[in-house]
């Protein structure tokens, strides 16, 4: 005997409601669209911002023009005034008997960058906010970087002292500024206390910092001569199409590697593949003077210098010539590179050079400002290190003391 199964009467309900619902839509596609309604639409609870406005926004209070200058100072030193990011116009003249801390700087600069956290923290413990009268300021650098940059990277790591571009570079002219990021003590009569080139760390801008309220004039002993270093290898990658742009032989080799090992003196031994020059070895040159070139393409004064190199190579450091060795160390991160190697042929520069991956070379000379140059005697130990950008006569001077050695 079979048994009828009768299906409940609900679900027959349910399949033909999911039918008439799919015939309505398949009905809609097809209809012309339906009459708006008188209802209005909510209002938008944020105005709509364009790209390009937002990108040109800036906190209320920005300045909307700047003005910087020198001024005849109090002390030896120059005196300047400039209107600040969010501080109103600093003026040297209006800190008499007041030490002043004057940093230079630019926001796309890697130890700049690295060293304002420091300010800020010593600016915090002994500056103004701790109730001393000792004064900091920051001037920036123009030209790669614009004021906004400057004000957003402030803005950016919590920098609370003014900070003030330097329209002209009228000011950093005036304290010959030629690396960064360089930082001038001046003491309460605004006379020149100290010049401190490159990063500085924290415990020693503390201690100058220190001195000048307290008016002592302790010197903080620094490292003259490098530190030998452990080997150690990097590869590079260059970008061939940049390369071939250069006005010089493209690299034969694709990847460059440095390495770093003890030196025949006390300047630290190092090797690597050059842009066009092949392998470049320091201990193979022994018994002849070196000149170490330490730049990176996008540095202003590491790129005004290098016509002064050139010059002194062609006379000095030919195969044939070669009373002195010259070899440019770049440093790669912020530029790459095929940058530097693209740079060297528009300068049309024909000493080599060695892209620096990973910074062992730098790291083992201790280098934290751009451009800086080791001059080495016959038996590699340092004769002299020059910060900053050199003269063609400053150059001339050292070579000249290099050959009679």
């Amino acid at each position: 005997m079979k048994v009828r199964t009768r299906r409940p009467r609900f679900l027959i309900i349910a399949i033909l409601l999911i039918a008439s619902m799919f015939f309505v839509a398949a009905s809609a596609c097809g209809s012309e669209p339906a009459e708006p309604t008188d209802t209005p639409e909510p209002e938008p609870t944020v105005a709509p911002v364009s790209d390009e406005a937002a990108a040109d926004s800036m906190p209320m209070g920005f300045p909307e023009s700047f003005e910087s200058a020198t001024v005849d100072g109090l002390g030896d030193t120059k005196g300047f005034y400039g209107t600040t990011f969010a501080h109103g116009t600093f003026d040297t003249r209006e800190l008499a008997g007041k030490p002043i801390v004057i940093n230079f700087w630019f926001p796309s600069c890697p130890p700049c960058r690295a060293e304002l956290e420091h300010f800020e923290e010593v600016y915090q413990e002994f500056g103004e906010p701790s109730g001393s009268d000792i004064q900091f300021v920051g001037v920036q650098q123009l030209g790669l970087d614009s004021i906004e940059d400057g004000a957003a990277l402030f803005e950016e790591l919590g920098v609370t002292f003014p900070g003030l571009p330097d329209n002209a570079s009228a000011i950093q002219i005036a304290y010959n500024v030629f690396s960064y990021p360089t930082t001038v003590f001046l003491d309460r009569n605004h006379n020149e206390h100290r010049v401190w080139q490159g990063a500085i760390d924290k415990e020693n801008l503390a201690e100058i910092v220190q001195e000048l309220t307290d008016g002592s004039s302790t010197q903080i002993e620094e490292e003259s001569q490098p530190k030998e270093g452990e080997a150690v290898a990097v590869e590079l990658s260059t970008d061939e199409s940049k390369v071939a742009d250069a006005e010089i032989a493209e690299p034969e080799l694709v990847y460059a590697s440095t390495e770093v090992f003890t030196g025949l003196g006390d300047a630290p031994g190092f090797k690597g593949d050059t842009f066009h020059h092949g392998s470049f070895d320091l201990s193979e040159h022994e018994g002849k003077p070196v000149v170490i070139n330490f730049w990176f393409p996008s540095c202003p004064p590491c790129r005004a210098e290098i016509p002064n190199f050139e010059h002194a190579y062609q006379t000095l450091g030919p195969p044939g010539t070669d009373q002195i060795v010259f070899v440019g160390v770049q440093a790669v991160g912020f530029d790459t590179a095929a940058d530097g190697v693209e740079f060297l042929g528009k300068m049309k520069a024909n000493y080599p050079a060695i892209p620096d991956v990973g910074s062992s070379i730098h790291l083992a000379y201790q280098i934290t400002a751009a451009p800086t140059t080791f001059f080495l005697d016959r038996d590699h130990n340092v004769l002299s290190v020059h910060q900053g950008y050199i003269k063609h006569n400053q150059l001339q001077d050292i070579l000249d003391q290099l050959i009679e050695l």
